[in-house]
């Protein structure tokens, strides 16, 4: 079984040294008549990485991209709903305004930015008086009753008052007060409320 040449014992098995050593010899025999790809097989790899780096960095750059636009979206519409909810005319005005005899009087108009109510607070007046919010076209414009309630109102009063002054399509409102011939009235009001 075994040749005299190989009575080593510490060689492996003679089978599989002569096919490893076959392998070896038909490697160097056509590495001369074959071009190598050992050199190419590194630079290929290199190109494969760079391919699936480039992938990576393009999906990376997408996701980047769509999540700036969900960002920004959602900025753009938490800014279109606060300006919905805030941009109405609600801050406080003074006002402080009196009749010389004839029974009524009005505040300086307001713009009218929206159909909600509008808003009353009487620091001040000569006795009961009614207060109706009253429409106008444009600033200080011609007053026009647009069917707005009529609501009594002393010193101390504070409240809401419903109008119809942006349903009939005006775009200012005045706080229209009426009583006695010197009716008299001083405090806060608003022509939106929040």
């Amino acid at each position: 079984m075994r040749d005299p040449a190989y009575s080593n014992t510490t060689e492996p098995f003679e089978p599989f040294t002569e096919s490893f050593q076959f392998l070896q010899r038909t490697n160097q025999r056509s590495a001369h008549r074959l071009p190598s790809f050992s050199p190419i097989l590194p630079n290929l790899i290199k190109w494969g990485e760079g391919v699936s780096m480039r992938l990576k960095r393009s999906e990376f750059l997408m996701r980047k991209f769509f999540s700036v636009l969900i960002c920004a979206l959602f900025a753009g519409a938490l800014m279109a709903s606060a300006t919905s909810a805030y941009a109405n005319n609600h801050q406080d005005k003074y006002y402080a305004v009196s009749s010389s005899g004839h029974g009524y009087t009005w505040t300086p108009s307001e713009k009218k930015t929206d159909t909600t109510s509008s808003w009353n607070n009487c620091t001040g007046c000569n006795g009961t008086h009614n207060a109706e919010i009253a429409a106008q076209s444009s600033y200080n414009g011609k007053v026009h009753f647009v069917g707005s309630p009529k609501y009594a109102w002393w010193t101390g009063k504070t409240g809401y008052m419903y109008n119809n002054v942006k349903e009939r399509g005006y775009n200012y409102a005045t706080l229209w007060i009426s009583g006695s011939p010197y009716v008299s009235a001083q405090g806060l009001w608003s022509p939106d409320s929040v």
